[in-house]
């Protein structure tokens, strides 16, 4: 594919124009977040979830840098409340220690902050993929169409769900990405631009910006291919964005070595792999996939990017590869991924491979784009007419069986998905002959992929208030402190870090991927609780949290030696040397006899 076929520059957007642009955007994901129940006292759960990396995580690392800030100092060197503050602050990249949004912490309070960088994010996507759009030669209400496709993709709307704001972080910025790469004159401006965006979506998430660099050299090299001058541009670019990230990746190159990932399994590494089920997915929606493999992306916009690969063939085919790429590497343990992780065992760092499904998803975006295309303009339409009715019943027949595969499962979900799919090919038929008219195509299609998506992610989100995650371990805190709490253990997560944390109290535990290799041996010694493989949580929950370590024996001594003057357990143990002290809402308290001040 050359250049001029790629890139096509219509007439520039005014300011007047962007700025209705952003008006829409904004406001849209805005109430879609208030209407999932997200504001000053609430953050992001996926509906009927106990954990969210955002309480989990996100919102007492930005307390601490908030107290930090407070006291005179960017960020804590360590997290004094949880794994005995073993580890440094700084170079954890979840952290976001060195990520410039994340200081605004010291303006906002900690769940305001993180809920506007969650809406600032999703705007930014939207934007990027308009400004992308434009630059590939759709017309403004296309580009629109495909801004509020892939800000409202529920890729994305799962990792909200999930708490994975890092992961929100860095996809936003990939169609920013894409654009500024895919510009013709390059000046050193410009060069200093894409080093910014470069560093951002490298601290945003290690993990993801991995993806998102491949794509974009891929789509320099056999899209874009520009000339030798802004080669060496974005060359300049690339060397200042090693500078600007350098205070994450130098300090973290260092830690490496030390951390419990070292040496991770092939089968660890490859969790939450895709496989041939999850591809149901991608005409049924529903959250039996939506831990990581969810492949949905909309019914309405999995039809016009079949309809945009078969009308431009060729034209497409760099991101018809991206598809196919990205989707075998999310395949993980039952694709070529595997082969790849076991001769090279630092491919294993990249720990989840379906999280790669978010260039399948961008990339069907942008197909779907060209399939509106095909759909709106006069000579393209012609030769499309001839084969869409088959297309759109074969394509309806397709997505009914999988609707009734998946009927047995969850007749709710199923029922959906059949209904988008008739609405798709409706709309697929009446696109014939400008039945719905030029811009009546455009605009229906928008609606049906706006609404299909909102009704499918309202059920991947929902608001959670502090009180449920925080406030609710207040008696549990106050028992503890007039005991004379020093370090608390729990080996069923009874007293979580979020708690640990806001109150004060520090465990030797916690959930954090950032783990010494050598703390964790101590801490396994010390608990009776050995980790099958790799694991994120210490300790080890290798099951239901509420009972899979209930025949676990902590060794009293060796917890002493931690510092540990309580245990708190969802389940009864039966220990010399833990006394219990009481029985707090289903949470028993032990007293660590062993412990001395």
């Amino acid at each position: 594919m050359n250049a001029p076929d790629a890139i096509i520059v219509l007439e520039r957007d005014t300011p007047q124009v962007w700025l209705k642009v952003v008006l829409l955007l904004g406001t849209t994901i805005a109430a879609f977040l208030l209407g999932v129940g997200l504001n000053g006292e609430s953050l992001p759960f996926a509906r009927y979830a106990d954990y969210s990396d955002v309480v989990t995580q996100h919102w007492p690392n930005a307390l601490l840098m908030q107290r930090s800030i407070a006291e005179g100092r960017l960020f804590p060197a360590a997290n004094p409340f949880i794994m005995n503050g073993t580890t440094p602050f700084a170079p954890n990249p979840l952290n976001k220690a060195w990520y410039p949004f994340q200081w605004l912490v010291a303006l906002l309070p900690p769940i305001i902050h993180l809920n506007f960088l969650l809406w600032l994010h999703l705007l930014v996507a939207g934007c990027g993929m308009f400004a992308f759009a434009r630059q590939l030669g759709f017309s403004r209400s296309i580009a629109v169409a495909l801004a509020l496709a892939y800000q409202f993709a529920p890729r994305l709307a799962l990792a909200t769900g999930l708490g994975h704001f890092d992961i929100i972080y860095a996809e936003a910025w990939l169609p920013v990405l894409l654009w500024i790469v895919g510009k013709r004159d390059w000046r050193m401006l410009r060069a200093v631009g894409f080093a910014v965006v470069v560093a951002l979506c490298f601290i945003a998430d290690v993990r993801i910006s991995s993806f998102i660099f491949v794509l974009a050299a891929a789509y320099v090299g056999f899209v874009v291919k520009p000339p030798r001058r802004t080669l060496l541009l974005m060359g300049s670019g690339l060397v200042l964005a090693v500078v600007l990230a350098a205070p994450l990746w130098i300090p973290l190159i260092g830690e490496l070595p030390k951390l419990s990932r070292q040496g991770i399994g092939l089968q660890d590494a490859g969790v939450y792999s895709m496989g041939p089920a999850s591809l149901i997915g991608l005409f049924v929606g529903d959250q039996r996939f939506s831990d990581e493999t969810m492949a949905f992306g909309g019914v309405a916009l999995l039809a016009l990017a079949l309809v945009g690969a078969l009308a431009f063939r060729g034209k497409v085919l760099f991101w018809l590869l991206a598809v196919l790429v990205a989707g075998l590497w999310s395949l993980g343990i039952h694709g070529p991924w595997a082969v790849l992780a076991n001769n090279v065992p630092a491919l294993r760092w990249w720990r989840v491979p379906a999280r790669a499904w978010i260039i399948v998803v961008f990339a069907l975006t942008i197909l779907a784009g060209y399939g509106l295309r095909a759909l709106v303009e006069e000579g393209l339409r012609r030769r499309v007419e001839r084969w869409l009715p088959r297309f759109g019943l074969s394509f309806g027949l397709v997505g009914l069986i999988c609707a009734a595969l998946f009927f047995g499962l969850d007749k709710g979900s199923a029922a959906t998905a059949a209904l988008f799919t008739i609405a798709a090919v409706g709309l697929l038929l009446a696109s014939r002959r400008g039945g719905l008219g030029r811009v009546g195509v455009v605009r229906a299609w928008t609606i049906l992929i706006v609404v299909e998506m909102l009704v499918f992610n309202s059920t991947l989100v929902e608001g959670v208030r502090q009180a449920d995650w925080v406030d609710v371990y207040a008696p549990l805190v106050t028992a503890l402190r007039a005991d004379g709490v020093d370090h608390v253990y729990s080996p069923s997560y009874s007293f979580p870090q979020q708690a640990a944390v806001f109150y004060q109290i520090p465990i030797v535990g916690g959930i954090d991927p950032f783990q010494y290799a050598s703390y964790v041996k101590q801490v396994e010694a010390a608990s009776g609780v050995r980790a099958r493989g790799y694991s994120v949580t210490l300790p080890a929950l290798d099951g239901d949290p509420a009972t899979v370590n209930r025949d676990a024996k902590p060794d009293l001594i060796a917890l002493a030696a931690l510092r540990v003057s309580h245990v708190v357990a969802a389940f009864p143990l039966e220990v010399p040397g833990l006394t219990l002290l009481r029985q707090i809402e289903g949470v028993y308290l032990y007293r660590n006899e062993r412990y001395a001040p």
